[in-house]
């Protein structure tokens, strides 16, 4: 098989190479293995989703823009009051984690 790549991912794939002390082949190998067991993994994810559906185990739009916006609302609210005692605590700029 031939594979034919643009000069700016020949330039990178060789650099990763020279950085790694390995070849460019096993590099490919590397990436297309991992891209085929993703494309596995996605399939079997999308094949639970259809199962889950043909249960009955989904939720209406209508009730997931309200839990969403439910979730937007909490969060904007402790990133309003980081320290207001509500079992939460600052993990980064925009972000909290719940303490439990």
């Amino acid at each position: 098989m031939e594979v034919h790549l643009p000069q700016d991912q020949v330039a990178q794939l060789n650099e990763l190479a020279a950085k790694t002390g390995r070849g460019a082949d096993d590099l490919l190998q590397e990436a297309v293995a991992k891209l085929l067991s993703h494309n596995e993994w996605f399939k079997q994810q999308v094949q639970i989703g259809i199962e889950q559906i043909a249960r009955g185990e989904f939720m209406e739009e209508n009730e997931m823009d309200a839990r969403v916006e439910r979730m937007l609302r909490t969060s904007a609210l402790v990133e309003a009051v980081p320290n207001c005692g509500c079992g939460t605590k600052p993990i980064g700029p925009r972000a909290t984690k719940r303490i439990l």
